[in-house]
Protein backbone atom coordinates (compact mmCIF):
# COMPACT_ATOMS: atom_id res chain seq x y z
CA UNK A 1 0.00 0.00 0.00
CA UNK A 2 1.43 3.49 -0.59
CA UNK A 3 2.26 5.60 2.54
CA UNK A 4 0.17 8.06 4.46
CA UNK A 5 2.12 10.54 3.29
CA UNK A 6 4.72 10.66 0.21
CA UNK A 7 7.16 12.95 1.42
CA UNK A 8 7.28 15.26 4.72
CA UNK A 9 5.65 18.23 5.10
CA UNK A 10 6.56 21.67 5.13
CA UNK A 11 7.83 22.52 8.72
CA UNK A 12 5.24 24.86 10.60
CA UNK A 13 5.89 28.13 11.72
CA UNK A 14 8.40 29.15 13.96
CA UNK A 15 5.91 29.95 16.72
CA UNK A 16 5.99 25.88 16.79
CA UNK A 17 9.54 26.11 18.42
CA UNK A 18 8.09 27.44 21.56
CA UNK A 19 6.87 24.69 23.39
CA UNK A 20 4.84 24.03 26.36
CA UNK A 21 5.82 21.33 28.86
CA UNK A 22 2.16 20.08 28.56
CA UNK A 23 2.24 20.19 24.79
CA UNK A 24 5.86 18.13 24.90
CA UNK A 25 4.38 15.34 26.88
CA UNK A 26 0.64 15.53 24.64
CA UNK A 27 3.22 14.70 21.95
CA UNK A 28 4.85 11.94 23.08
CA UNK A 29 2.19 10.19 24.77
CA UNK A 30 0.88 9.45 21.10
CA UNK A 31 3.02 11.19 18.14
CA UNK A 32 1.17 9.93 15.53
CA UNK A 33 -2.50 11.32 17.29
CA UNK A 34 -0.62 14.46 17.84
CA UNK A 35 0.66 14.85 13.93
CA UNK A 36 -3.51 13.69 12.88
CA UNK A 37 -5.32 16.26 14.73
CA UNK A 38 -2.91 19.20 15.81
CA UNK A 39 -1.46 19.42 11.91
CA UNK A 40 -3.58 17.44 10.01
CA UNK A 41 -6.50 18.73 11.46
CA UNK A 42 -8.00 15.14 11.67
CA UNK A 43 -10.42 14.37 14.55
CA UNK A 44 -10.01 10.92 15.25
CA UNK A 45 -13.85 9.08 16.54
CA UNK A 46 -13.96 8.60 19.97
CA UNK A 47 -15.98 5.87 21.90
CA UNK A 48 -19.79 7.18 22.44
CA UNK A 49 -20.66 6.29 26.16
CA UNK A 50 -23.33 4.29 26.07
CA UNK A 51 -26.35 5.08 28.55
CA UNK A 52 -27.52 2.55 30.92
CA UNK A 53 -31.26 1.12 29.77
CA UNK A 54 -31.26 -0.04 33.68
CA UNK A 55 -30.00 0.04 36.79
CA UNK A 56 -26.24 -1.31 36.97
CA UNK A 57 -25.93 -3.74 39.96
CA UNK A 58 -21.87 -3.94 39.45
CA UNK A 59 -18.97 -1.52 38.63
CA UNK A 60 -17.48 -1.40 35.33
CA UNK A 61 -13.28 -0.98 35.22
CA UNK A 62 -13.42 2.88 34.24
CA UNK A 63 -16.17 3.43 36.92
CA UNK A 64 -13.71 1.57 39.51
CA UNK A 65 -10.48 3.23 38.17
CA UNK A 66 -12.51 6.53 38.98
CA UNK A 67 -13.98 5.51 42.03
CA UNK A 68 -10.50 4.91 43.07
CA UNK A 69 -9.22 8.07 42.29
CA UNK A 70 -12.04 9.74 43.90
CA UNK A 71 -11.84 7.49 47.30
CA UNK A 72 -7.61 8.24 47.45
CA UNK A 73 -7.99 12.01 46.72
CA UNK A 74 -10.60 12.19 49.68
CA UNK A 75 -8.62 9.73 52.04
CA UNK A 76 -5.81 12.24 51.01
CA UNK A 77 -7.62 14.96 52.07
CA UNK A 78 -8.50 13.71 55.41
CA UNK A 79 -12.01 11.82 55.27
CA UNK A 80 -12.19 8.66 56.88
CA UNK A 81 -13.04 5.85 54.53
CA UNK A 82 -17.15 5.68 55.95
CA UNK A 83 -17.31 9.53 55.17
CA UNK A 84 -16.10 8.63 51.72
CA UNK A 85 -18.62 5.82 51.42
CA UNK A 86 -21.18 8.14 52.22
CA UNK A 87 -20.46 10.96 49.91
CA UNK A 88 -20.13 8.19 46.95
CA UNK A 89 -23.79 7.51 48.31
CA UNK A 90 -25.35 10.55 48.14
CA UNK A 91 -23.53 11.64 44.50
CA UNK A 92 -25.54 8.11 43.20
CA UNK A 93 -22.10 7.08 42.28
CA UNK A 94 -22.35 3.79 44.11
CA UNK A 95 -24.91 0.96 43.10
CA UNK A 96 -27.77 0.50 45.47
CA UNK A 97 -28.22 -1.24 48.33
CA UNK A 98 -25.79 -4.22 49.70
CA UNK A 99 -24.49 -3.67 45.74
CA UNK A 100 -23.08 -0.59 46.73
CA UNK A 101 -21.80 -1.98 49.93
CA UNK A 102 -19.66 -4.69 48.02
CA UNK A 103 -18.48 -2.40 45.76
CA UNK A 104 -17.26 0.01 47.79
CA UNK A 105 -15.32 -2.78 50.22
CA UNK A 106 -13.52 -3.50 46.68
CA UNK A 107 -12.39 0.00 46.05
CA UNK A 108 -11.57 0.33 49.71
CA UNK A 109 -9.17 -2.18 49.92
CA UNK A 110 -7.20 -0.91 47.29
CA UNK A 111 -7.64 2.71 47.54
CA UNK A 112 -6.67 2.82 51.65
CA UNK A 113 -2.59 1.26 51.42
CA UNK A 114 -2.38 3.50 48.59
CA UNK A 115 -3.64 6.33 50.28
CA UNK A 116 -1.10 5.55 53.10
CA UNK A 117 1.62 4.64 51.14
CA UNK A 118 0.93 8.26 49.39
CA UNK A 119 0.21 10.23 52.42
CA UNK A 120 4.26 10.58 53.18
CA UNK A 121 5.37 11.67 49.83
CA UNK A 122 2.60 14.31 49.25
CA UNK A 123 3.45 15.68 52.96
CA UNK A 124 5.40 18.56 51.86
CA UNK A 125 4.18 20.59 48.37
CA UNK A 126 6.10 23.15 46.73
CA UNK A 127 5.14 25.91 44.72
CA UNK A 128 4.72 25.43 41.04
CA UNK A 129 7.41 26.55 39.69
CA UNK A 130 7.80 28.28 35.95
CA UNK A 131 10.07 26.99 33.34
CA UNK A 132 10.99 29.22 30.52
CA UNK A 133 14.62 27.83 29.04
CA UNK A 134 16.34 28.49 25.50
CA UNK A 135 17.15 24.66 24.57
CA UNK A 136 19.33 24.89 20.87
CA UNK A 137 16.58 26.35 18.27
CA UNK A 138 13.24 25.71 20.81
CA UNK A 139 12.07 27.49 23.97
CA UNK A 140 10.63 25.42 27.01
CA UNK A 141 7.75 26.56 28.62
CA UNK A 142 5.15 25.94 31.40
CA UNK A 143 4.67 25.43 35.30
CA UNK A 144 6.10 22.17 36.97
CA UNK A 145 3.45 21.19 39.71
CA UNK A 146 3.25 18.06 41.91
CA UNK A 147 6.67 18.84 42.97
CA UNK A 148 7.64 17.63 46.51
CA UNK A 149 10.89 17.97 48.74
CA UNK A 150 11.06 14.35 47.34
CA UNK A 151 11.05 15.53 43.89
CA UNK A 152 7.82 15.14 41.19
CA UNK A 153 5.57 12.71 41.92
CA UNK A 154 2.29 11.45 40.18
CA UNK A 155 0.14 8.63 40.46
CA UNK A 156 -3.09 6.64 38.50
CA UNK A 157 -5.24 4.22 39.92
CA UNK A 158 -4.91 2.23 36.74
CA UNK A 159 -2.36 0.06 35.26
CA UNK A 160 0.94 1.22 34.81
CA UNK A 161 0.89 2.15 30.70
CA UNK A 162 3.39 3.52 28.27
CA UNK A 163 2.40 7.07 28.54
CA UNK A 164 2.65 6.87 32.24
CA UNK A 165 6.14 6.46 31.57
CA UNK A 166 6.26 8.92 28.73
CA UNK A 167 5.03 11.72 31.50
CA UNK A 168 7.21 10.53 34.01
CA UNK A 169 10.40 11.06 31.76
CA UNK A 170 9.59 14.56 30.77
CA UNK A 171 8.82 15.82 33.56
CA UNK A 172 11.56 14.14 35.13
CA UNK A 173 14.29 15.86 33.15
CA UNK A 174 11.87 18.91 33.51
CA UNK A 175 12.67 19.26 37.25
CA UNK A 176 16.52 18.01 36.86
CA UNK A 177 16.77 21.06 34.50
CA UNK A 178 14.84 23.39 37.12
CA UNK A 179 17.19 21.70 39.59
CA UNK A 180 15.55 23.76 42.45
CA UNK A 181 16.93 23.90 46.16
CA UNK A 182 15.85 21.89 48.61
CA UNK A 183 13.96 18.97 46.41
CA UNK A 184 15.72 15.65 45.76
CA UNK A 185 16.44 15.25 41.87
CA UNK A 186 13.78 12.12 41.52
CA UNK A 187 10.60 11.26 40.23
CA UNK A 188 8.21 8.56 41.48
CA UNK A 189 4.83 7.31 39.00
CA UNK A 190 2.90 4.67 41.50
CA UNK A 191 0.10 2.77 39.68
CA UNK A 192 -2.17 -0.11 40.43
CA UNK A 193 -0.92 -3.64 39.75
CA UNK A 194 -3.86 -5.98 40.50
CA UNK A 195 -1.63 -8.65 39.43
CA UNK A 196 1.08 -8.63 41.91
CA UNK A 197 0.59 -9.88 46.15
CA UNK A 198 1.17 -5.70 47.16
CA UNK A 199 -1.11 -3.76 44.62
CA UNK A 200 1.24 -1.09 43.97
CA UNK A 201 3.59 -0.55 41.60
CA UNK A 202 6.55 2.44 41.64
CA UNK A 203 8.54 3.59 39.10
CA UNK A 204 11.43 5.88 40.42
CA UNK A 205 14.08 8.15 38.60
CA UNK A 206 17.07 9.03 40.08
CA UNK A 207 18.94 12.26 38.91
CA UNK A 208 20.29 13.23 35.40
CA UNK A 209 23.25 14.86 34.46
CA UNK A 210 22.44 15.66 31.18
CA UNK A 211 18.81 16.55 31.11
CA UNK A 212 19.34 19.64 28.55
CA UNK A 213 20.80 17.62 26.36
CA UNK A 214 17.72 14.85 26.50
CA UNK A 215 14.97 17.46 26.49
CA UNK A 216 16.73 18.66 22.77
CA UNK A 217 16.69 15.09 21.91
CA UNK A 218 12.93 14.84 22.76
CA UNK A 219 12.14 18.51 20.93
CA UNK A 220 14.31 17.25 18.32
CA UNK A 221 12.20 14.43 17.45
CA UNK A 222 8.72 16.67 18.33
CA UNK A 223 9.73 18.67 15.44
CA UNK A 224 9.97 15.93 12.85
CA UNK A 225 6.55 14.34 14.22
CA UNK A 226 5.32 18.12 12.86
CA UNK A 227 5.77 17.15 9.61
CA UNK A 228 5.40 13.47 9.20
CA UNK A 229 3.99 10.52 12.06
CA UNK A 230 6.67 9.86 13.93
CA UNK A 231 6.90 6.10 14.32
CA UNK A 232 6.92 5.72 17.99
CA UNK A 233 4.25 4.20 19.64
CA UNK A 234 4.52 4.18 23.74
CA UNK A 235 2.07 0.91 24.60
CA UNK A 236 3.71 -1.08 21.87
CA UNK A 237 6.98 -0.44 23.01
CA UNK A 238 6.37 -0.63 27.08
CA UNK A 239 4.64 -4.56 26.02
CA UNK A 240 7.46 -5.57 24.23
CA UNK A 241 10.22 -3.95 27.35
CA UNK A 242 7.72 -6.53 29.39
CA UNK A 243 7.86 -8.83 27.31
CA UNK A 244 11.63 -8.74 26.97
CA UNK A 245 11.92 -8.95 31.00
CA UNK A 246 9.53 -11.41 31.23
CA UNK A 247 11.78 -13.81 28.63
CA UNK A 248 15.31 -12.63 30.19
CA UNK A 249 13.66 -13.61 33.86
CA UNK A 250 12.74 -17.04 32.60
CA UNK A 251 16.08 -17.70 30.76
CA UNK A 252 17.88 -16.77 34.30
CA UNK A 253 15.46 -19.05 35.75
CA UNK A 254 16.07 -22.09 33.30
CA UNK A 255 20.02 -20.95 33.83
CA UNK A 256 19.66 -21.43 37.71
CA UNK A 257 17.93 -25.11 37.41
CA UNK A 258 20.65 -26.06 34.89
CA UNK A 259 23.45 -24.98 37.56
CA UNK A 260 21.44 -26.92 40.28
CA UNK A 261 21.01 -30.67 37.85
CA UNK A 262 24.91 -30.00 37.31
CA UNK A 263 25.37 -29.70 40.96
CA UNK A 264 23.18 -32.46 41.51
Amino acid sequence: PSPFLAVPLEPPGEEWRTVDIGQLVRFWRHPVRFFLERIIGLRLREEIPVIEESEPFALDPLQQYHLRRQTIGELLAGLSPEQVRSSLEGSGRLPQGGFGSCAFKAVAAESEPFAAQLRPLLAEAVAPMELDHAIGSFRLTGWLGQVYRGGWINWRTGALRGADLVELWVHHLCLNLLAPAGVTLCSLHLARDSQADVPLRSISLGPVAEAEKHLHQLLAFYWQGLTRPLPFFPETSWAWARAEADRAEEEARSATGADDDRDA
